[in-house]
């Protein structure tokens, strides 16, 4: 089980790790709809699918490669859309301080979990260095679908790490 705790003051509020990476995509898919510009984002796609309780995820990303000081490499997800409500509060769970940042970093939390466990292999990361983009796909993330008291449809994500 994938406990996620996002602390206290963080935009967001699943917990368990599953939960945060589906609850982070969909806030970035959201702003990149809303969002003002002359250049429309299309960088995440979020969709569910009813028929067999899975969430299908895609995304690219502009990504910065920088080397830490003990020569490894260091890949982090570029702020491309500011979001101004965004906050990873005091989370131990996570650090990113940009929603991008965040979707990316709780990717690659899951990822390792899944190696770690030997488990399903849901989610894919690649990272280009020429382009500087990074590509997570998922095919399989379970859900489960319900609907709460007052008639609304409501999606939970199923815990396998």
């Amino acid at each position: 089980m994938a406990i996620f705790d996002p602390g206290t003051d963080s935009s967001l509020s699943s917990t368990t790790l599953e939960g945060a990476v589906i609850e982070a995509s969909l806030l970035l898919q959201n702003h990149e709809s809303t969002s003002a510009g002359d250049t429309p984002f299309n960088n995440i796609a979020v969709n569910y699918f009813t028929g067999d309780n899975t969430c299908q995820i895609t995304a690219n990303f502009p990504i910065a490669m920088s080397q830490n000081t003990n020569g490894e490499i260091v890949v982090t997800a570029v702020d491309y859309l500011p979001f101004p409500g965004y906050s990873a509060g005091n989370s131990p769970d996570f650090q990113a301080i940009s929603l991008p940042g965040a979707v990316l970093e709780l990717f690659q939390k899951l990822q390792s979990q899944e190696i770690a466990q030997n488990t399903d292999n849901n989610v894919n990361i690649t990272y280009d260095s020429e382009t500087l983009i990074a590509t997570i796909t998922t095919n399989t993330l379970p859900i489960r679908f319900s609907v709460n008291e007052s008639g609304k449809s409501e999606v939970t994500a199923v815990e396998y790490v």
